[in-house]
């Protein structure tokens, strides 16, 4: 699923198209983030819907950022999905596989 795809409750055709911000998108923060969770948890459930443990990054959180509104979007992302584990990273992590 490419990320056109998952942000397709948005209203976005193609990644080129995803707005960065509310401002951008011409829309309230909260529909924003929202609707970016929304996606998020589209993709997983899609491409995770067999997966006993998903794990992903855990969202950053802005200095500014209102407690409720960072977990009401954690929350968003995993719904309906049964074992998350959020992972917080540096942002230049490196995964090796070796079979």
């Amino acid at each position: 699923m490419t990320l056109g795809e998952a942000f397709g409750s948005c209203g976005h055709a193609a990644t080129q198209d995803i707005a960065v911000d509310a401002n951008e998108a011409n829309i309230s923060g909260d529909e924003f983030f929202t609707c970016a969770a929304a996606g998020l948890n589209a993709a997983i459930r899609t491409h995770s819907s067999d997966a006993n443990l998903v794990v992903t990054n855990l969202p950053f959180i802005h200095e500014d950022e209102e407690p409720v509104g960072y977990f009401g979007f954690v929350r968003k992302v995993c719904d309906c999905v049964e074992n998350v584990m959020f992972v917080r990273g540096s942002g230049v992590e490196v995964i090796t596989t070796y079979a």
